[in-house]
């Protein structure tokens, strides 16, 4: 039974309408669980009867609304292990295509292909009319090349299918745009759609050969031999096998003169979890070292003989395990900030005693598990619909756009800066877990617990109760028990800090008021949580890039150093990528 408090009236923005209910007011919801701590959920609750989230106007720019386009194309593409760090790419090369095309309707502001300006407009054609149709043609192209047709397993719709319907939504002629791959071309430098395609595959050419492997043509990564368990590797993530040595796909690991592929050093941990009967015993060659997990659906695939390591689903491999070799945006080298990391990962063989305190603090976190932390855990594990935490910031932005009502302008500038920056980011992130491949919580929880009883969350269902270490479990969404990269440093946490940083610099303040709804039954780990919806609210950017951090910790996903070190050095991204998209719009960029 909640107790429910006033603690005060609705924030404002300095010097700024909010279209929002001026009725609404704040409470702290304290909700007292069975043998648990109080947790106290700050929501947004109004006057009338149940819990309402503020409505986003239907204000938006053609900025936003392709930015949507493209979150949609994200969602569709989780399925094909397009990970966080392709995600940030993507979303930066398709606002990177719109910025570039803006920049041509200025007085001022260069592309990043075109710091000459050659393709500027003449000042008379510098209307939102043609922005808008510029910026389509420019978002539209190099979302095709992003996602092409073909991509997809039926029956999902093609990309085109979507993709066509925006530019029609938008009053365009296909006879203009990219009717397939192959059949683009309006080239005219002084209609819209031209120059929109020019950008397009100005900035498309410029990304061809970035070391991502987009287009999945360099050389694969080979398999490492199976000893003792068959190790993953990239390749057989994106469909080579022993018979089919020579298939690839898109962002798999490649083989360069200067760059070794990515082998693991632990071999696979089956699937287990504090409801399992019995669980093999875990061999771990390395506690230091990530390990990579079989998903539910993958040791059942196992476990029916219908299939091997090699082809049944639901085995991890590194997702982007060649990602520090891509070209950034803003910073000078994937290594730039390593002399700040001051706090290594765990290391059980330099400091023992420290690797035990790492484990037991997150075995604290799990045993406080309430209803708040795991709602906070499941809304920021993938985004709302599973954009990922670039995309996520992403439908922020957009949030942003509509409550400061803003003109094509200003979102062409901010898109380009925040997402460019989350591109760093992944950047940075990448390198460091591939530098110091950090064990994550499952694998250091069950190495030092195992014979042991602990403390924990029960697994599905459960209530906090006494589990056998070599049991213990993260409580995570999905298939997955964790994510298919190595842990330090944290993801979500370098993500949501950059972005945060740039919409903090571009709106002038810290001030974010977003808040939004989870229904009753949100809950996918465990269904039937929460009882009635619940609001969450976000009065800064802070707020909601600290909390980003902390849902990994609540989900025994990463370890403390993991988020405190990559928030810091987030905010540094997200400075260094605002410095240089400022030298875009003032026309210095060199």
């Amino acid at each position: 039974m909640a107790a429910v408090s006033s603690v005060g009236a609705a924030q404002t923005r300095r010097g700024k309408k909010r279209p929002r209910d001026r009725r609404a007011h704040f409470t702290i919801v304290r909700i007292q669980l069975e043998n648990t701590v109080v947790v106290r959920l700050l929501i947004r609750v109004t006057t009338f009867a149940g819990v309402l989230v503020w409505a986003a106007s239907a204000w938006a720019t053609v900025v936003s609304d392709w930015n949507a386009a493209a979150l949609a194309e994200v969602r569709l593409s989780k399925s094909l292990r397009n990970g966080p760090p392709m995600v940030a790419r993507a979303l930066a090369i398709a606002h990177t295509c719109m910025y570039d095309v803006w920049a041509a309707y200025d007085d001022v502001a260069v592309a990043t292909t075109d710091t000459g300006g050659s393709r500027r407009q003449p000042t008379e054609e510098h209307t939102d009319d043609n922005k808008a149709k510029a910026i389509s043609f420019a978002a539209y192209r190099c979302l095709r090349n992003l996602y092409p047709d073909g991509s997809l397993p039926a029956p999902l719709a093609q990309p085109s299918v979507r993709l066509n319907a925006v530019l029609l939504g938008y009053g365009y002629s296909l006879d203009e745009a990219c009717v397939t791959d192959d059949d683009c071309r309006s080239s005219d430098p002084t209609t819209p759609a031209g120059i929109g395609n020019i950008a397009a595959q100005a900035v498309i050419d410029a990304r061809r050969n970035d070391g991502s492997n987009q287009y999945g043509d360099l050389t694969p990564a080979p398999c490492p031999m199976p000893t003792p368990w068959p190790l993953p590797c990239a390749a057989t993530a994106y469909g080579q096998t022993s018979a089919n040595p020579d298939r690839t796909g898109a962002y798999s690991d490649y083989i360069a003169a200067d760059y070794d592929p990515y082998v693991p050093v632990n071999s696979l941990m089956g699937y287990c979890n504090p409801l399992v009967l019995v669980c093999e015993r875990q061999d771990i060659v390395d506690p230091n070292q990530w390990q990579p997990l079989i998903f539910s659906n993958g040791q059942a695939c196992l476990d029916s003989g219908l299939g091997t390591e090699e082809t049944c689903p639901g085995i991890q491999v590194f997702i982007a395990a060649h990602w520090e070799r891509v070209t950034p945006f803003a910073l000078t080298s994937a290594d730039q900030f390593d002399d700040i990391l001051t706090i290594p990962p765990p290391d059980y063989a330099k400091n023992s005693g420290q690797y035990q305190t790492d484990v037991n603090n997150m075995i604290q976190y799990s045993r406080s598990l309430d209803i708040g932390r795991k709602l906070i855990v499941e809304y920021w594990a993938d985004g709302p619909s599973s954009e990922l935490p670039p995309g996520h910031w992403g439908l922020f932005a957009q949030f942003v756009s509509q409550r400061d009502h803003h003109m094509i302008d200003q979102d062409a500038k901010m898109f380009f800066a925040m997402h460019n920056a989350s591109f760093d980011a992944g950047i940075v992130a990448w390198h460091i877990k591939r530098k110091y491949n950090g064990v994550r919580p499952i694998t250091a929880i069950r190495f030092a617990k195992q014979g042991q009883n602990i403390l924990a969350w029960g697994g599905p269902g459960r209530p906090i109760e006494h589990i056998s270490g070599g049991k213990w479990s993260p409580y995570n969404p999905g298939t997955n028990l964790t994510p298919s990269f190595p842990g330090y440093f944290s993801g979500h946490s370098v993500f949501s800090r950059s972005s945060a940083t740039v919409l903090w610099l571009f709106t002038g303040d810290d001030f974010f008021g977003f808040s939004t709804v989870l229904p009753a039954g949100f809950g996918r780990v465990e269904l039937g949580i929460p009882l009635v919806p619940t609001t969450f609210f976000y009065g800064t950017f802070s707020d909601a890039a600290n909390e980003a951090g902390l849902s990994r910790l609540y989900g025994g996903i990463h370890f403390e150093d993991d988020n405190t070190t990559a928030q810091t050095v987030g905010s540094l991204i997200g400075l260094q990528a605002w410095a240089k998209a400022l030298s875009y719009f003032n026309g210095t960029a060199p």
